[in-house]
């Protein structure tokens, strides 16, 4: 897979993963406890949407050649996507859920974590994973 094909996987599994977290958060509940703390769900869902999106749009931390969006604008897509959890929690109170301020705070944590885990992991992970593009045409 290439330093291109990799990046779109991430931006493709960042979009689903974005999807899932937006529609599971503003379905109904049904009654029935979910296994582990709620505050946990919200952690661990917010680190892996936030993570798929750095590892998806920017270079990480000594990865300079990989492709990807400079420190300010990486910046403002992780504040956007903080501000979409709190427009979902404001959401919640419309389809019989419970909006909480501590699930926003804990949304932020998991999206701080999931920034900070897709800058030290995406050099790894694309020196890993991906391998140079193959060049075109015939050989010279």
């Amino acid at each position: 897979m290439t330093t291109v094909q990799l990046a779109r996987t991430f931006r493709i599994l960042f979009v689903l993963m974005l999807v899932a977290v937006t529609v599971l958060s503003l379905l109904p509940l049904n009654g029935n406890p979910v296994p582990g703390g709620d505050k946990t769900h919200h952690l661990i869902a917010w680190w892996a949407v936030v993570m798929a999106a750095v590892l998806g749009y920017t270079r990480g931390i000594g990865a300079e050649k990989l492709p990807g969006l400079s420190a300010k604008r990486l910046t403002l897509l992780v504040s956007a996507l903080v501000a979409w959890s709190g427009v979902i929690e404001i959401l919640q109170g419309f389809v019989g859920r419970y909006p909480e301020m501590m699930d926003l705070v804990f949304n932020s944590i998991g999206a701080l974590a999931g920034n900070l885990c897709g800058l030290l992991l995406a050099g790894p992970v694309y020196r890993l994973l991906a391998r140079p593009a193959e060049p075109s045409g015939p050989p010279v």
